[in-house]
């Protein structure tokens, strides 16, 4: 069986040790292009409804 370095169907090198600049330029290009960015990029995030930051999320408190 033939291992792929690419995303099948998007054309992207799979991210590994030596290639993140460009595998960030591509996917970033391509969330972008998909209208995905604003997702990942973090301009929707809300706070819990609990009050609760991300410090206490993680500290369990």
């Amino acid at each position: 069986m033939e291992s792929s370095t690419r995303v099948t169907g998007l054309g992207i090198e799979l991210l590994n040790p030596s290639n993140y600049k460009i595998w960030r330029s591509c996917m970033e290009s391509y969330l972008v292009g998909e209208d995905l960015w604003d997702v990942v990029g973090g301009a929707y995030t809300t706070k819990p409804e609990n009050g609760a930051d991300a410090d206490d999320l993680i500290n369990g408190g």
